[in-house]
C-alpha cells in the first residue's frame, strides 16, 4: 500500500515539474481563400492565429504544379509559400500565382507560437 502511495505522490509531481513534449492548442482559423481560380491567376489565403505567431504554409494537391519562385515554390507536389508572422490582428495573408494542371488544393497552415502550435487546413480548386 505505501508502494502506491509513493508511486501517486511521484506521478503528481512529474505531472508538475515535467513540461508537456508538444501542445497543439494554437488556435489557426481559414479567414478566407479563393475557391476556384484559373491557372495563372492569383490565388489568396488569409488566416488568423495569435498575434506574434509565425505561420508557414504548403500547397498540396492533385497535379499541382507549383508556381512562381519565391510564392508558391516549384515542387512538383505543390510548394510552400513564404514564412510569415501574423500581425498586431493575427492576420496573415499570402497571395500567389497558381501553375500547374487543374486540380483540387489544399493548403495547410502550420503556427508556433512559443511551445503552442496548430494547424489549418484551407482548400481551393484550379481549373484549366
Amino acid at each position: 500500500m505505501r508502494a502506491l502511495g509513493i508511486a501517486f505522490a511521484l506521478l503528481a509531481l512529474f505531472s508538475f515539474v515535467m513540461p508537456p513534449s508538444f501542445a497543439d492548442d494554437l488556435t489557426v482559423t481559414v479567414v478566407s481563400i479563393t475557391p476556384t481560380v484559373s491557372h495563372d491567376e492569383s490565388s489568396t489565403l488569409v488566416i488568423n492565429t495569435k498575434p506574434g505567431a509565425t505561420c508557414s504554409a504548403d500547397i498540396i494537391g492533385n497535379h499541382a504544379g507549383g508556381g512562381k519562385p519565391g510564392a508558391q515554390g516549384t515542387a512538383a507536389n505543390g510548394g510552400r509559400l513564404p514564412e510569415r508572422t501574423a500581425n498586431a490582428q493575427g492576420a496573415i495573408t499570402w497571395k500567389w500565382k497558381t501553375i500547374g494542371t487543374a486540380g483540387h488544393r489544399t493548403v495547410q497552415v502550420t503556427c508556433k507560437s512559443g511551445t503552442q502550435t496548430g494547424t489549418v487546413n484551407a482548400e481551393f480548386d484550379v481549373t484549366g
